[in-house]
């Protein structure tokens, strides 16, 4: 039987989604996230793999978020016809 995870991989993800923000991905590294979140190397390559992997999940999750929030804005606009569906539209839009 599998040992039980000891760390949040979403914790792990929104520690590499700030570092690739705040220094770009050219210098984010599995030893520096390991560094920055206290979990090791080794737990990081066993939970995903790669450092491809880790960042493909990164953006996926990243890219789903947008997409939630686009439809949470886009389905808070009332009404129906072309009027609120244009509207519906722009609110999607303005997501941040």
């Amino acid at each position: 039987m599998p040992r039980p995870r000891t760390h949040d991989l979403d914790r792990l993800l929104d520690v590499a989604e700030r570092l690739v923000a705040e220094g770009g991905l050219e210098p984010f590294t599995v030893r520096g996230l390991a560094a920055a979140s206290g979990v090791s190397n080794g737990a990081i390559y066993h939970a995903f793999g790669s450092l491809p992997v880790l960042l493909g999940r990164m953006w996926l999750r990243a890219a789903g978020d947008f997409l939630d929030l686009q439809e949470e804005l886009a389905r808070a606009v009332r009404g129906s016809g072309p009027e609120a569906a244009v509207a519906a539209v722009v609110a999607a839009a303005s997501a941040p």
